[in-house]
């Protein structure tokens, strides 16, 4: 059961106790941190861990802190089909996004920051529209040529706007795809696509897995996944 706590030097964080835990583990994600423990220690052995992880966890916020401040989206900004404009208004007493067939609109007050958290928001809302646009044109003519080249069959694709990973295959052949694919370059998109194809052989990871995958890509496998780790979901 999840639980807050705050902690005199790091203010409001969450503890909980979980039951396949094996040990005390902190993690730090979007400026929040977590300490998770398992059933056969206690609360109090879970924070004194914790403060003997007080600089790690401090640095750690720093740097996700300077990785948000880096991220702001501004202009020039694009996807492969759509332009960040922003339009400042003197009428205008919020800020208000709309994507067309060419273009990510930001209208807002001429006061405005463009910075600001709320305002940020707003964009990726915007981008994450766009890229759902793009994805939908783009990734099931691609899914359909690469399934036609390898002879690897699926029965459906859905795209949804996942974080956590690039695609996915289910046990009935359904293809998951993630429009933040729209963020890589084709050659990575072809090797998603044919890694996902291959799963509707192998439902795991195994020797054999990526061996069929190296076959489909040309002995690229290994290559081409060093590659895409230089990327993560926007």
């Amino acid at each position: 059961m999840k639980q807050s706590h705050n902690h005199p030097v790091l203010g409001p964080i969450e503890i909980e106790r979980v039951a396949r835990a094996r040990n005390i583990r902190i993690s730090v994600r979007k400026g929040r941190v977590r300490v998770a423990y398992p059933w056969f220690s206690s609360r109090e052995r879970a924070l004194q861990f914790l403060d003997t992880k007080l600089d790690w966890v401090r640095a750690t916020l720093e740097k996700q802190q300077r990785t948000e401040a880096e991220r702001v989206i501004r202009p020039p900004f694009r996807t492969r089909q759509h332009e960040l404009r922003v339009v400042p208004d003197e009428k205008a007493t919020r800020a208000t996004v709309r994507v067309t067939s060419d273009a990510i609109t930001l209208r807002l007050p001429t006061s405005a920051d463009i910075a600001n958290s709320e305002i940020q928001e707003l964009i990726n809302k915007g981008v994450k529209e766009a890229l759902r646009r793009e994805a939908r044109e783009l990734l099931p003519p691609m899914v359909e040529a690469a399934s036609c080249r390898t002879g690897l069959d699926y029965r459906s694709i859905t795209i949804r706007a996942t974080r956590s990973k690039w695609g996915s295959c289910s046990s009935r052949n359904d293809l998951s795809l993630s429009v933040y694919l729209m963020l890589l370059p084709d050659h990575l998109i072809e090797y998603i696509i044919i890694h996902e194809l291959c799963h509707t052989v192998h439902r795991n990871h195994s020797a054999v897995f990526l061996s069929l995958v190296d076959h489909h890509l040309g002995g690229r496998e290994k290559e081409l996944n060093r590659e895409l780790k230089q990327y993560h979901p926007l």
